[in-house]
């Protein structure tokens, strides 16, 4: 038998003893083993949503970990992740109800009447017109605000109106006009 690191060489004879070698960069052996070849080091592949967190040894093999925004679907026997996936995006008219973790997706959930997201992160209510003087045009939806047009400022005007009278006077109207 080889320790962790090592496989046979050459088996034992009536004259000598087993001989062992040890695993080659890019395999390991994790156990005592009469076999004569390293197992391969699994690779973390960041495509695949994971990132080496302790690199392969002669007697380990390389610890993945899910990388931000995925999250581990399918874990093996020995509870390493195998299957990573990533994170929902929510979408508009949707809030993040929890972001997702490395063990679950992220939760969405519909913005409620009077309220919008854009981008599927957060809700926010739609624009009270009247509080900021402005006049509504098209009511707001689950990913859309209101549409307004800013109430122009009103605008003073002064009528002077001829007399029919020798002595020039003059009447003043004035009128307040707004859109």
């Amino acid at each position: 038998m080889c320790n962790k690191g090592l496989v046979v060489r050459r088996d034992c004879t009536l004259e000598s003893s087993t001989s062992c070698i040890p695993c080659i960069r890019g395999t390991f052996m994790n156990e005592a083993n009469g076999l004569t070849k390293c197992f391969p080091c699994t690779p973390c592949d960041p495509g695949q949503g994971l990132f080496t967190q302790t690199e392969c040894k002669p007697t380990s093999n390389t610890v993945c970990d899910v990388l931000d925004g995925y999250y581990c679907r399918s874990y093996s026997s020995n509870s390493e992740c195998n299957f990573v996936v990533e994170h929902t995006h929510c979408s508009p008219g949707q809030s993040t109800k929890s972001p997702g973790t490395k063990t679950t997706d992220t939760m969405c959930e519909e913005c409620q009447h009077g309220f919008y997201s854009q981008h599927g992160v957060n809700c926010t209510a739609w624009t009270d017109c009247a509080a900021m003087r402005r006049v509504k045009t098209e009511d707001g939806n689950s990913s859309q605000d209101v549409i307004w047009n800013k109430v122009p400022p009103r605008s003073h005007v002064t009528l002077i109106a001829p007399s029919r009278k020798k002595k020039r006077t003059s009447i003043k109207a004035r009128c307040w006009l707004a859109e």
